[in-house]
């Protein structure tokens, strides 16, 4: 998925811009598909300043993408993303509720079977 967040007259907007099916999960086709995806804003390389993602190939510091993409926009720093540990810890946690819901339900059927 591509977004773009930019700020006009002090306003953060954000736009979605499409979604994208990565066949491959390498470094080299993410930072291929990444280009083409901002290629059309080419004229504005100097603007983008930032790039956050949420995986392993994404944040290498040799052959990365953040590298990859940092060579052809030099501002666009990386910034690490939350998000996807937000969701790690969200589906953990429910992971954990779903197991003691069984284990107590399992624990009435018991005893009320006695």
């Amino acid at each position: 998925m591509t977004v773009l967040r930019y700020v006009i007259k002090g306003t953060i907007k954000e736009r979605f811009i499409e979604f994208t099916e990565a066949k491959e999960k390498t470094a080299n086709a993410l930072t291929d598909i990444i280009l083409s995806t901002v290629a059309p804003y080419n004229g504005m390389k100097d603007k983008l300043i930032s790039q956050t993602y949420n995986g392993a190939a994404m944040k290498g510091h040799v052959n990365g993408v953040q590298t990859q993409v940092k060579k052809e926009y030099p501002n666009a720093h990386f910034i690490h993303c939350y998000a996807h540990e937000l969701t790690q810890w969200a589906n953990f946690i429910v992971e954990i509720f779903l197991r003691f819901s069984t284990l107590f339900l399992t624990t009435i059927e018991i005893s009320t079977s006695v």
